[in-house]
């Protein structure tokens, strides 16, 4: 049973919809295990496909500015601390406790071809962007919304999909060196929340003149606010 919060707005409303009616996870108590799951059979019982949509039923185009392949878990975000779009979840208990996730921590990352190719491409993004005159703190806004902009429109709805490992979201990487993030005690009937955030004046202020002027041309309003669906509840596997 899908399930949404609606933002109101002057003329209808933008809504958020979780599709799924469960979200699974599996249970490492018993192994203690917290970096990596131990084969594929047990990675695949982890995996939660998210179905959501944005549905538009204002008189307005609205944009918005995120990662669809990726839901990252609410770590201090706040609107102090976020400025971008960010499609987001929180994990809370039956007390309404938001769980927080364990991250271990990074050792230094390991050169190979592969690291060093994907750094070289990183820089040599951001030298482009300083070409065009986006400064330092702007960049990664800038970045979001290059890769990850859209408009939708009046009467639109847009779907989208993205993976959730629970309770081991990202596993370590020996290759890098790279760090992991879980959740140690999640149970059954704990409650699963996306929602999507973006701070429109923080966003536009990255924004170089052509695109606001762009944007401004074409009556497209930046999403200004929150958005959350309705909780899911989990179930273990």
């Amino acid at each position: 049973m899908a399930s949404s919060i609606a933002a109101c707005n002057n003329s209808g409303k933008m809504a958020l919809t979780v599709e799924n009616s469960e979200i699974y996870f599996l249970d490492t108590l018993l192994s203690q295990r917290w970096t990596n799951y131990s084969n594929e059979p047990e990675r695949e019982q982890a995996r939660n496909i998210i179905t959501y949509r944005l549905s538009n039923t204002t008189g307005k185009k609205f944009l918005f500015a995120f990662d669809q392949l990726t839901l990252e878990p609410s770590i201090e975000i706040s609107p102090v601390t976020q400025h971008y779009g960010y499609m987001g979840f929180t994990i809370t208990d039956r007390k309404g406790k938001v769980q927080i996730p364990y991250a271990t921590m990074v050792t230094p990352a390991v050169t190979g071809d592969l690291f060093e190719c994907d750094s070289y491409r990183s820089d040599k993004r951001r030298d482009y962007y300083r070409e065009l005159g986006i400064g330092s703190a702007q960049i990664n806004d800038f970045d979001n919304y290059i890769r990850n902009s859209m408009v939708i429109g009046p009467g639109e709805t847009r779907v989208f999909r993205a993976i959730v490992y629970l309770p081991i979201m990202y596993e370590r990487d020996d290759r890098t060196g790279s760090g992991n993030l879980s959740y140690r005690d999640l149970k059954a009937d704990d409650e699963f929340q996306l929602f999507y955030y973006c701070k429109a004046a923080a966003l536009r202020s990255s924004l170089p003149k052509y695109i606001r002027e762009d944007l401004a041309k074409n009556e497209i309003e930046i999403f200004d606010g929150k958005l959350e669906a309705s909780p899911v509840k989990l179930k273990k596997k």
